[in-house]
């Protein structure tokens, strides 16, 4: 069992960096291009092929023709400041081809082998994928579906417009950012709340300068009076002063601290990120209980590093040429686990007719007298020996060397019957004979044994 992968996207006219990446590009004219495997943006692929179309209410061809020509003619309406109104032509930065990339994990080496498991699995993906496409889609959509087969896993494309929008929008088709637009508009623009300012406290007076007096002694008097006053006022203005001061500062260093967990907790309430986030996550979700859960497949994978095309093919290179080495290694692995294997089992078959020569042995060595023919050929058509003949076959090293065992005790009882016929044939000769001996037979004629003629038990 392995997890489910799939990847939607929004391209825009104009070409856009690739993140993480110096020199890769993505525009709609590049993924429509890999699409039909154009050689000029199909080089991370060793060995192009046509793709194949399954689905969709429009051919690739007609589908890109389309867009380009909507695109080209589409215009949107921009208000100023003023709230004057003006209209322009599309940009080409904005999102107007909408596509999702669905991988399954077999491969297409397995999918060809093994076609009546395999087959059948990819066919029930690819209808419940394709059904959980359209069932997320707003009607009017055009759309089209493509797989290729030149990639090592089985994997579909589909790419779509937005057609009943007038601006072509691909956004509103991808899950998470019409969340996070969605989010923006519908977001509370109300600032966060913050402390309030403290007010400065009320200064004193300043002493009023006294009138000029007639005497001088009465201006010198009032003139002292007005400078102490003075020295006074200036006193109690610069307490004050400090004062007001110190819980400006205190206030100040408190603003920053509110504030700074205030936005905090704002970002975190109007983060178009998080919806867009916690979108995506949904839409996995949906994703699994519908495609991935039926199939087999799992939830989360291992959460790898995303990469440019580039940059995959590059580690995908080299992926594959460590491969072939650990597939080398594994398949002398493997050679020489067989050997051990076919030794093994040569070894327990030996084994196992000895047993059963040194059971036939033990059987009959307690029996003080020679064998029979009937009680040999019974061994040699017992079930045992017959179930040892047809798992191994007649020509095999073992029924071979029972097949010897046996015919030496056939000869060793053949031989044993004639000798004794010999012995008998010796005594009659040994008696006398009555008739006169003809002149043409010798007395040094040999006795003519022949051995007895005994079947092989095979």
């Amino acid at each position: 069992m392995t997890y489910q992968f799939v990847h939607i996207e929004t391209y825009a006219r104009k070409p856009k960096a690739v993140k993480g990446s110096a020199d890769h590009y993505n525009n709609t004219v590049q993924v429509f291009g890999e699409a039909r495997r154009v050689p000029k943006y199909s080089t991370h692929v060793k060995d192009p092929a046509s793709p194949h179309e399954f689905g969709g209410n429009l051919t690739l061809a007609e589908l890109e023709r389309k867009h380009d020509k909507l695109a080209a003619s589409a215009v949107e309406t921009v208000r100023k400041r003023t709230g004057a109104t003006y209209s322009r032509r599309l940009s080409e930065n904005a999102p107007t081809l909408y596509t999702e990339i669905h991988s399954h994990p077999a491969t297409i080496i397995e999918l060809r082998e093994n076609q009546d498991n395999c087959e059948q699995k990819v066919k029930n993906w690819f209808s419940l994928a394709l059904s959980h496409f359209r069932k997320r889609m707003p009607k009017g959509i055009d759309w089209c579906a493509v797989t290729h087969v030149d990639e090592s896993h089985v994997h579909f494309h589909i790419l779509a417009i937005n057609t009943p929008d007038p601006k072509l929008r691909a956004n509103l088709l991808h899950v998470g950012k019409r969340a996070s637009t969605e989010h923006i508009a519908d977001k509370d623009e109300t600032a966060p709340f913050t402390i309030p300012r403290p007010k400065r406290s009320p200064k004193p007076a300043k002493p009023r300068k006294p009138h000029a007096a007639k005497k001088a002694t009465t201006r010198q008097r009032n003139e002292a009076q007005y400078q102490q006053d003075l020295k006074i006022w200036r006193q109690a203005r610069r307490r004050i002063e400090e004062e007001d001061a110190a819980r400006l500062a205190e206030w100040r260093a408190d603003k920053a601290q509110y504030l700074e967990a205030a936005r905090k907790a704002y970002k975190r309430r109007h983060n178009k990120k998080t919806a867009y986030r916690v979108a995506m996550e949904k839409f996995q979700d949906d994703y699994f209980e519908h495609v991935g859960k039926p199939c087999g497949l799992l939830r989360d994978g291992p959460r790898g590093q995303r990469l440019s095309t580039k940059e995959a093919a590059a580690r995908k290179a080299t992926a594959e040429s460590q491969q072939k080495r650990e597939r080398q290694l594994k398949q002398r692995q493997q050679h020489i686990a067989e050997q051990q294997q076919a030794l093994s089992s040569a070894q327990n078959r030996i084994n196992y007719v000895l047993s059963l020569m040194n059971e036939i042995t033990r059987r009959w060595e307690k029996v003080d007298r020679p064998l029979s023919r009937n009680e040999i050929l019974s061994i040699a058509q017992s079930p045992v020996v017959k179930q040892l003949r047809h798992q191994l076959g007649d020509k095999s090293a073992e029924v071979k060397l029972l097949k010897s065992f046996l015919e030496v005790m056939a000869r060793g009882v053949a031989a044993v019957e004639g000798s004794k016929a010999g012995l008998a044939r010796e005594a009659e000769l040994a008696k006398p004979v009555q008739q006169p001996i003809r002149s043409d037979q010798s007395h040094d004629d040999e006795i003519e044994y022949n051995e007895p003629d005994f079947p092989s038990p095979f």
